[in-house]
């Protein structure tokens, strides 16, 4: 067993197959009826119960680092681009078919995107905050140390410093 559960992730049918296949829980970008239907349908295909389905819910990015301003400075500019892109396409999608309901959006700095809150680049004391701030609102934080562009060494540091200092205090929570 897995000291904490895997909950794949997506907003297409292959997600939820994959989902379905190799993780504990679905964590769809956009839960649609179609989607988690899918996801049920093939846990049942698979002779397995679905998991947990956990939607999308602020912070998007959680990024454990000593020294945030300097983490941020270095990922602010792939958080941007990351919103703004994905967005774009949301507000596309819902022009063309009036349903979409996303929480990215674009935005017009790095400062702006810092104070929505959707990124967060924490310590590991308020990383453990974060993370029993949300069990006790019944949620989930999204740890997610990777993002497209961002240098696979600084996701790397997020990450060693998730298991060194945040894991171990935080055995036993929800996540």
């Amino acid at each position: 067993d897995l000291p904490v559960p895997i909950y794949v992730g997506g907003a297409v049918p292959a997600s939820a197959r994959r989902a379905a296949r190799f993780g504990d829980g679905f964590f769809p970008t956009v839960a649609t009826r179609e989607l988690l239907q899918t996801y049920r349908d093939k846990c049942a295909e698979a002779g397995r119960d679905p998991g947990r389905i956990v939607t999308m819910v602020p912070p998007l990015f959680v990024h454990v680092t000593e020294d945030p301003d300097r983490s941020w400075a270095q990922i602010a500019p792939h958080a941007v681009y990351e919103m703004t892109e994905y967005g774009r396409w949301a507000a596309e999608s819902a022009a063309a078919t009036g349903a979409m309901d996303s929480p990215y959006q674009e935005v017009p700095s790095a400062d702006a995107l810092r104070a929505m809150g959707t990124h967060a680049v924490v310590t590991p004391d308020e990383a453990v905050a974060l993370i029993r701030s949300a069990e006790s609102d019944g949620r989930l934080v999204n740890f997610k140390p990777m993002m497209g562009g961002l240098s696979p060494e600084l996701a790397w540091e997020s990450l060693e410093l998730f298991a060194a200092k945040v894991l171990p205090r935080i055995q036993g929570a929800t996540l």
